[in-house]
């Protein structure tokens, strides 16, 4: 089998390299080390990002990177150690058998050994060792009265979180029927491991979103710190927080300095206009390092016309966007304008170093298509 060589360079920058100024200068991020990967030769520039995970403890602390090969029929699981730097592993995920990962995606990790691997469309988890051996299967279908699940959410804006010795996940809306303005029923499921069985954590979109005419149910992430989860619609300017033991559900607004205005959900829509010239919240995430919130927030931009033939180009290559920060209260510490056309909107992975974004912008000065390079960002209070 061919093996591909993952190679990183870091750069450690002695000059402080700042992102444009924030809105109230309170915060910003500064660039502090850029990590350079190798793409696989069969995964073709245009094609987006691979999925992402990190697993970090005192001793460990590593990248995977899950990658799609079309014409061998497999997902390549690259696992890449942070920490020496020159280390690398390749998981082989076949399209088709016991274990079908046709649509699957890299969900979360528990331990080095214990990675777990969703099938889109199969409901199930598999678990697999560091060596790609499967160890197990868990059927995460969920059926009641009012819902049933048969597809998961799971991407790097809708992750698992393994919380004591259940796994939390969320659901596609977008693929249940059920889900619409007459019943609004839970996005939020558990997996006990123990018992084998899922169950609904009834947390429900506040209902004066779904009565809204910004209403998209296929638009929703969220993110944990343990205790709670916090949900954040494309749509919406406000974020939800329910807390896991009471089950108390908050809202709070985080409305971004630069918001316009929220596309209106119409069949007759010029879809790649209306995507650029209005506002959207995309991925919130929970920095356990730091005990903040990030929010990626797109602004919309002006000067786009109706039809024009490079929207479709710019609705893919998003060159602004911005990064609101909250503390663990919620309260908003800052907004960063990120520098234009230098990273992929809401790509990024977490560690103990920093926030680190994809820098693969095809407009970026650097761009080079046989690398996927990331920029580990600096939190400055």
């Amino acid at each position: 089998m061919k093996k591909y060589i993952l190679v990183i360079n870091v750069i450690v920058f002695s000059v402080l390299t700042s992102c444009n100024k924030t809105k109230n200068n309170q915060i910003n991020f500064k660039v502090i080390d850029s990590i350079r990967l190798t793409i696989p030769k069969y995964f073709p520039s245009g094609e987006g990002v691979p999925q992402t995970c990190i697993y970090e403890n005192d001793s460990v602390s590593n990248l995977y990177l899950m990658f799609m090969n079309i014409a061998k029929k497999e997902n390549e699981l690259i696992t890449f150690n942070l920490k020496s730097k020159n280390n690398s592993k390749i998981i082989i995920l076949p399209y088709e058998g016991a274990t079908d990962y046709k649509q699957s995606t890299i969900l979360g990790v528990k331990s080095p050994d214990s990675i777990f691997i969703a099938s889109f469309l199969g409901h199930k988890f598999s678990l697999l060792n560091a060596k790609g051996d499967l160890l197990n299967t868990f059927d995460y279908k969920y059926e009641s009265n009012e819902q049933s699940v048969n597809e998961i959410s799971g991407d790097i804006w809708n992750p698992l979180y393994f919380i004591e010795n259940k796994i939390y996940y969320s659901v596609k809306t977008s693929y249940q029927n059920h889900f619409n303005k007459k019943l609004n029923t839970s996005i939020l499921f558990e997996y006990d491991l123990n018992t084998n069985l899922s169950s609904s954590v009834n947390v429900k979109i506040p209902d004066d979103f779904i009565k809204s005419d910004y209403f998209s149910s296929d638009e929703i992430h969220y993110t944990s710190n343990g205790k709670q989860f916090v949900f954040s619609s494309a749509y919406s300017n406000n974020i939800w927080v329910t807390d896991i033991e009471s089950g108390r559900l908050k809202i709070i607004d985080i409305t971004s300095k630069d918001f316009k205005s929220f596309e209106l959900r119409r069949k007759d829509n010029d879809s790649d206009y209306e995507y650029i010239v209005n506002s959207r919240y995309s991925s919130i995430a929970y920095d356990k390092y730091r005990d903040v919130y990030y929010i990626f927030f797109y602004p919309g931009m002006d000067n786009i016309k109706k039809g024009d033939e490079n929207n479709a180009y710019l609705s893919w290559n998003l060159p602004i966007f911005n990064i609101i920060v909250l503390d663990n209260k919620f309260n908003k510490l800052g907004e960063v304008e990120m520098p234009k056309d230098t990273y992929v909107f809401d790509n990024y992975f977490i560690s103990k170093k920093g926030l680190n974004l994809n820098a693969n912008h095809e407009n970026n000065k650097d761009y080079d298509e046989n690398y996927m390079r990331y920029h580990t960002l600096k939190l400055i209070r």
